[in-house]
């Protein structure tokens, strides 16, 4: 018996809306494997080809062109429907199976379209149903504009350039070209889904709406009859070919991580936090396990977080997700980043504890991995913030980070810019404390500023006096709104040799 391989070649399943796409996908993943066979996607079409092509065979989009042309390295199919009914389909689609809620101003703009009879309508609605067939074939060779006699040229061109299209209201013939093309049993029926839960038939319509549809499809109605003429010569002209008794093919499926022994540490410095605040955390991630941990597109590895009370239980299981920026981490590799993080939305003492996680439920501390643990209090925003120099919410365009605090390095420029936090309306004042070398008096100045940098009390500058090399400042300021990126902003010269130890922000008492 010959030897079965996994499906090597290059397909790209050109996704149109409302033609059973989804169902297609399911065949041809249950047949070849998840690992071969890409979820649908929506995208670019290059952009789609660049990620997504060195890892699986087949990949299923909704897909845009630019006028680029096809890929000559990828075999192409798709789908068509009559277009009216492609057209009532998706209507009812938006209408029935989603909820305003979900779908919003699309929802209510569908639901206007049906009620006036096509009369109330809006780019945005009118785009999905305004001969998208001419539209989208059309845009593969060209994007530059034309006549409707040389888009519905364009696209006829373009199509046959497929080397499998089929129709919608023909699907077995279709899936058995797909099945020859690939070396493939058709299956012998296909599991709905995303079925629209109910519709109006074609012939049900009020007659200005169908004549509304008819008027927006018109260039889609003549593609299609063009086509359905060429599809019932090539059946004549088609030569009868057995089906593959044995598939070709054994279904491909990356496996998850199994063993994930393995370190996640941090040099940052946290302090005290306010309420919802976003920052990026520098992180390093080691895989000590005999194996490389390979990240896939379906199951890919990311960083991610617990937010757990004193007594260990979660208050926020799953946190943000920051995707890794490579796919292997070898064996001893050690990889840095920064990862995105949250706080909760109560105050409290908690635990955040750090860690990888494989897909939805393969969190790594399960398979052997030593996660990162770090204790933090979140307050309020009014309470007092209070952070070190070297806290990782602060920036730094001439420092560098040493002993906890931030460090001159005898460049003029911003020293400190942070933390950007959300914080309430009211009377606040902001403590600086550090030390300056002395001699070196001046040459150090501070702001604070809100509102993208666009809102800010003036300039003070710190001094010392001459026996003194503490360096400390009280700067008092108002929010007259809440906002949500303050910023303490440290200016320095480049003569002065300065260090700021720690940044307060607190309310300030009258």
């Amino acid at each position: 018996m010959p030897k079965r391989h996994a499906f090597n070649g290059r397909i790209i399943f050109d996704h149109l809306a409302k033609t059973a796409g989804q169902a297609v996908n399911a065949w041809l993943t249950n047949a070849l494997g998840g690992s071969c066979v890409t979820e649908n996607l929506i995208g670019n079409h290059q952009d789609l080809i660049s990620r997504y092509g060195g890892e699986y065979s087949v990949i299923s989009a909704h897909i845009g062109f630019n006028g680029k042309g096809l890929d000559p390295r990828y075999q192409y199919i798709t789908c068509l429907r009559e277009p009216i009914d492609r057209a009532v389909s998706w209507l009812y689609f938006v209408l029935n199976n989603h909820t305003a809620q979900e779908l919003q101003d699309l929802w209510v703009q569908t639901e206007q379209f049906i009620i006036t009879n096509g009369e109330t309508s809006v780019p945005n609605l009118i785009g999905h149903i305004n001969n998208p067939y001419v539209e989208h074939f059309s845009s593969i060779f060209s994007s530059k504009p034309r006549d409707n006699a040389e888009k519905l040229n364009d696209a006829l061109r373009a199509i046959e350039a497929y080397d499998v299209w089929g129709l919608f209201e023909e699907m077995p013939v279709f899936l058995a070209d797909i099945a020859k093309l690939i070396g493939l049993a058709p299956p012998k029926r296909l599991q709905p889904v995303n079925v629209t839960h109910a519709r109006q038939a074609v012939d049900e319509l009020s007659p200005l709406l169908r004549q509304r549809l008819e008027e927006l499809n018109a260039l889609d109605i003549e593609f299609y009859r063009i086509l359905r003429e060429r599809w019932q010569q090539q059946q004549i002209q088609k030569p009868t070919v057995a089906t593959p008794e044995v598939a070709v093919w054994v279904p491909y499926d990356r496996d998850a991580v199994v063993v994930a022994a393995g370190t996640l540490w941090t040099d940052a410095i946290l302090n005290t936090m306010g309420l919802n605040v976003e920052f990026m955390l520098p992180i390093q991630l080691h895989n000590s396990s005999p194996e490389p941990w390979i990240s896939h597109a379906h199951l890919p590895i990311e960083l991610s977080y617990h937010w757990l009370d004193q007594a260990g239980e979660p208050v926020v299981f799953d946190g943000e997700r920051t995707p890794l920026p490579i796919g292997t981490i070898p064996h001893l590799h050690t990889l840095h980043l920064q990862m995105r993080i949250v706080t909760p939305d109560t105050p409290g003492q908690y635990q955040l504890m750090l860690l990888p996680v494989q897909g939805n439920s393969i969190w790594f501390d399960k398979i052997g991995f030593t996660p990162y643990i770090i204790e933090l209090d979140i307050t309020d925003q009014s309470a007092a913030q209070c952070y070190t120099g070297a806290d990782v919410r602060f920036r730094t365009g001439v420092g560098c980070w040493r002993d906890g605090e931030i460090v001159s390095t005898g460049r003029e420029g911003f020293l400190l810019l942070g933390p950007y936090s959300p914080l309430t309306a009211g009377q606040y004042e902001v403590k600086v404390n550090g030390f300056q070398e002395i001699g070196c008096d001046g040459g150090v100045t501070m702001d604070v500023a809100w509102a993208n940098d666009s809102q800010f009390i003036p300039w003070r500058e710190i001094k010392t006096d001459d026996t003194n090399t503490v360096l400390s400042i009280t700067l008092p300021f108002d929010l007259t709104e809440d906002v949500n990126d303050l910023a303490v902003r440290i200016w320095v010269t480049a003569e002065v040799d300065v260090s700021v130890h720690s940044v307060c922000i607190r309310p300030r008492i009258s």
